[in-house]
């Protein structure tokens, strides 16, 4: 009993002596030495209390800043060397100097190097002096590698900066391969980030290039989209013009215009920093893209002055970013002016008087009119916000808010189906705009159960006929409504549904199309996120997929990135996307004994370095069907040691999950190459030519089969290298 107490007892000083050495070594921590042969120092005296150098101190102290230069400085001044018994390693708290070493790059590591100091004695010998006093300074330090200046206190003799290091290039992962370029297209039409492609080739088990590198090669790809994208634009153009010219209309279009910003404008608050602002025609159904224009605040290059063309900012800080909506319509209408291939007759907006202000003068500096409409669904959406709000009195037993939604929507609606089915009737605008005045005054009356005049003004009432219903009407009922409650309304109903109201929306063109390419281009890049680099690309890559289809502009993009994907269709009608990246491929004349691939997906052979070949693949698409089956690799080191995984492998030792995998076959991960089933072998399987149901098929019929597959699939693959051939010649 005594010695367990004496144990725990022993146990329990240990643990608090672990503890307290920990608490010394932690970042900004000063520890308070009760020992003798170390002096006490406080945090806030640090600075202040000079330290005495013993060469027999054990403990690591921390110093301060003005400590750590006065001890530098006291180092330099010496003539003998002083070598301090700690690693002297200052905290920083303020910034380092902009001033860097001309000879060390951002791209470099750096480590010191002692057989640098031949330099310095070099430096010595050359110097000729009578009475010499060197010295010498350090001219700049990184941690521990320093430049070091000699000097001469009786003459002028300063020797250049010698380096007391050696730099290194760092190594920034591998290069990018077609597998790393195809993950970054995503990138610009989704949600995905390049955290996201490195997380996807984690979980594939593919070592993914660093951070800095993608990002490089996505500036490569944004650069690209924005080239295709401004292409695209002249061919959308050149479509509309044949197509207007088809239907007799001289090459005249009808077009619409939208901003959408990345926050909001707000009043008196100017967040907004970036500005997307498209224009896309109205005479044919696709209603394609046919100028864009991007207002960017933002740049991510540190010291750029934004005059080069790969800069991407190309707005003003001091300037609002509100006042864009005016600017780039001006400046789309001149860019397709310019270019002679539209020519445009309309421009439907929404109601912003800048908007208006600008086509006024657009119109007196080009001498053209071009007619200016209101967005018919912004007016609806104006009429409906105000009705909501007005102060009108609910029946009894109603609740006012809900009620005056209700109220609202179904007059909104009513006004909405009365001027569509009057467009549509009548084709002369005068008489359009004295009917339409007519049936948004009758409203209120036809609401209210006096149906008298809905038989002349309305198009939409249907009192006279036997099937009429109040359904679309409040709680199902006509509404009672006071002359003040009536007046109010009406009021409103004469604020935006007005002559000249009417007239600016007489064509009742909307920019619903704006509204869908912002909602585009938002579900890629959303509203909460900032895009620095690659807002641009992802305004182009929208205006790519509103024009071609999403599908399509990606598969484009690939072909512009080198990656030949090539479209066959199938007896069945169905469509196979087939894969060509020559460059890193190679024709298998001899074998191959570089040791390459990523470590789980290796072959044997490669391991065994006794030359391999196209089997290899087969034995990569054995790992990836069994990771398909149980979810995990078939070579695994329990203990993550490389060695101990490349055995497993050499040894083609692994295991299905047993029961559910015991009647598998097993012929890829076979360590014999020549026992290992080719890709035509693999096709030729009975489970791949019944569509994995064998149980109606006889052997005969099996075989059969297997001989005519194989004859077809080796005269395909004939024309699959012959084709390779051509392409490899191309490039």
């Amino acid at each position: 009993m005594r010695s367990l107490h004496k144990k725990s007892q022993h146990s329990y000083k240990n643990n608090r002596a672990r503890k307290n050495k920990g608490a010394l070594f932690k970042k900004g921590v000063f520890p308070n030495y009760n020992c003798s042969h170390v002096r006490c120092v406080e945090k806030q005296d640090q600075d202040s209390i000079p330290l005495n150098l013993d060469p027999d101190l054990e403990s690591v102290v921390r110093l301060g800043d003005s400590v750590a230069n006065d001890v530098l400085n006291a180092c330099n001044r010496s003539r003998d060397p002083l070598v301090l018994p700690f690693k002297l390693r200052p905290r920083q708290t303020v910034p380092q100097p902009e001033k860097q070493s001309a000879n060390i790059s951002d791209n470099e590591n750096i480590i010191v190097n002692i057989s640098q100091f031949g330099n310095i004695f070099k430096c010595i010998g050359n110097h000729s002096c009578d009475q010499p006093s060197l010295d010498y300074n350090i001219t700049d330090r990184k941690g521990l590698c320093v430049d070091i200046k000699v000097l001469c206190h009786n003459c002028d003799f300063c020797s250049d900066e010698i380096p007391l290091y050696t730099s290194i290039p760092q190594k920034h992962g591998k290069p990018l391969g077609v597998l790393n370029v195809s993950l970054l297209l995503p990138v610009l039409c989704s949600k995905l980030g390049i955290s996201d492609i490195q997380l996807l080739l984690a979980c594939l088990n593919i070592q993914a290039p660093d951070k800095r590198g993608m990002q490089r090669k996505l500036n490569t790809v944004a650069d690209q989209v924005e080239d295709m994208g401004r292409q695209q634009l002249v061919k959308n153009q050149e479509y509309v013009r044949r197509i207007s010219n088809l239907a007799g209309c001289s090459g005249e279009t009808d077009v619409e215009f939208d901003v959408a910003y990345t926050s909001r404008p707000q009043a008196g608050c100017d967040t907004a920093t970036q500005v997307f602002a498209p224009v896309i025609e109205k005479t044919t159904s696709k209603h394609l893209p046919v100028d864009l224009h991007i207002g960017n605040k933002l740049c991510s290059k540190p010291n750029c002055n934004h005059l080069d063309r790969s800069c991407k900012k190309n707005y003003c800080d001091e300037t609002s970013i509100n006042q864009t909506e005016a600017i780039f319509l001006k400046k789309s209408l001149e860019n397709i002016k310019n270019q002679n291939i539209l020519k445009v007759k309309s421009v439907t907006t929404d109601g912003s008087a800048s908007l208006a202000k600008a086509m006024r003068e657009h119109n007196a500096k080009v001498q053209e009119k071009v007619q200016h409409f209101k967005c018919f669904i912004h007016n609806m959406r104006n009429l409906h916000k105000h009705l909501r709000s007005a102060c009108i009195k609910q029946p009894k037993g109603m609740d006012r808010l809900l009620y005056c939604k209700k109220l609202a929507t179904a007059i909104r609606t009513r006004v909405r189906l009365e001027l569509t089915r009057l467009r549509k009737l009548l084709r002369g605008d005068e008489l359009y705009l004295a009917r339409a005045r007519e049936a948004v005054t009758n409203v209120l009356d036809c609401f209210s159960g006096s149906h008298d005049s809905c038989k002349h003004k309305s198009v939409v009432c249907t009192a006279h006929l036997k099937a009429h219903s109040t359904r679309y009407l409040p709680y199902g009922k006509n509404v009672v409504l006071s002359a003040a409650d009536k007046h109010t309304l009406q009021k409103v109903l004469d604020k935006y549904c007005g002559v000249q109201q009417l007239r600016d929306t007489v064509q009742l063109h909307n920019t619903n199309r704006c509204e869908n390419m912002h909602s585009r281009l938002f579900s890629y890049a959303p509203k909460s996120m900032v895009w620095k680099t690659s807002f641009t690309a992802l305004c182009y890559s929208a205006s790519l997929g509103a024009s071609v289809g999403r599908g399509l502009s990606l598969l484009q993009l690939a072909g512009r990135c080198g990656i030949n994907i090539k479209v066959h269709r199938n007896k069945d009608m169905t469509i196979s996307l087939k894969l060509a990246e020559p460059g890193l491929a190679m024709d298998m004349k001899v074998a191959i004994y570089t040791v390459c691939g990523t470590p789980t997906y290796m072959a044997p052979e490669i391991l065994s370095e006794i030359g391999y070949g196209l089997e290899v693949d087969m034995w990569a698409v054995g790992v990836i069907t069994y990771i398909l089956l149980c979810g995990f690799p078939p070579f695994r080191s329990p203990d993550r040691n490389q060695t101990e995984l490349f055995e497993f492998i050499k040894a083609g030792e692994y295991e299905f999950l047993s029961p559910y995998w015991d009647n598998i076959s097993k012929h890829l991960l076979v360590v014999n190459k020549k026992r290992r089933y080719t890709a035509i072998d693999v096709l030729c399987h009975p489970w791949i030519l019944c569509g994995g149901d064998v149980s109606g098929m006889d052997g005969a019929r099996i075989e059969e089969l297997k001989k005519t597959s194989r004859k077809e699939l080796e005269t395909q693959a004939a024309l699959n290298l012959e084709s390779y051939q051509k392409i490899k010649e191309k490039l």
